[in-house]
Formats: C-alpha cells, structure tokens, sequence
C-alpha cells in the first residue's frame, strides 16, 4: 500500500494523509495519522488540529488523547486538559497504559509537579513490558533527574 512507504517520510505522508481525509473525511484513522505526521514536521497547530478532529470521529482513541496531549506539551499550552486526556487514555487502553503514563509525567514536570511525575513515571515503568525496553530506558533517564523527596537519611 502506498501509505506504508511514508512512514519514514513525514512530508510524503502529510501529502497522502491530507489527500486521504479529502477522500474520506470521516475516518478518524486518517486524520489521526495526518496529525502524526505534522508532528513529525513539528507542525504542532496543525497536528492538533489533526488529533483534534480524530477524536471528534473516534472519541475512544487512546493513541490520539496521548498524541494530542503530546502535542499540547510541546508547544506548552493546554497542560490541563493534556493531563486529562493522558488519564482517560490510560483507562481506555490499558496495555498502552506505559506510554499514556510516561506522556503523562513529562506533562507533570512541565507544570511544576515532580513529586506527581515521580509517582507516575514509577508507575509508568511498572506497566512496561520486555518489549518496551526503549520506552523503559526513556523513563528510567526521566526518574534519575527528578529528586526522590520520599528518601531521606537517617539522622545520626
């Protein structure tokens, strides 16, 4: 399929995925991977409105709540509502809840919470599986640069 040979292509798919969704504008899929491939060009407003309209289509897509809350985090607007949409897609799709979590505490540190993000990259690293192992090193390097305040020494 045409589509597959664009995935290392961001440019050549945001051409096919834009003709795509003109093909057929209500298949949230589509719009879904149009608004990856923007985020490969860094073309953040563009890519949410692109995840932004896959949910309109596809109100249960966990992969487009974290993408757009990725996206919001990049371009640091919307934390609140990025949180909100990492938390309702690590409920609806549980066996991508790793990487739902991990977007999740990176939103957490980027407002201020590290104690939140602490906990939830913990927990991030707990769902991972043997197959995540790039995903697990990812948040093990996020953990060792937030302080753990829960630890401390023992007075002598």
């Amino acid at each position: 399929m045409y589509l597959e040979k664009t995935v290392d292509n961001p440019c050549l798919a945001e051409t096919a995925y834009r003709h795509a969704v003109q093909l057929e504008p209500n298949r949230g899929s589509y719009h879904f991977n149009l608004g990856n491939a923007l985020l490969g060009q860094h073309l953040l407003a563009d890519a949410a409105a692109a995840f932004q309209r896959a949910l309109e289509l596809e109100p249960h897509n966990a992969d487009a709540m974290n993408n757009l809350a990725w996206t919001h985090l990049e371009r640091g607007d919307q934390l609140d509502e990025a949180v909100a949409l990492c938390r309702r897609a690590a409920t609806i799709h549980p066996a991508r809840r790793a990487y739902y979590l991990d977007t999740l505490g990176r939103l957490l540190l980027k407002q201020g919470k590290p104690g939140e993000a602490r906990t939830t990259f913990e927990q991030a690293l707990a769902a991972t599986t043997n197959h995540q192992l790039a995903l697990r090193e990812s948040i093990r390097s996020q953990l060792a640069v937030i302080p753990d305040h829960r630890v401390r020494d023992n007075p002598r």
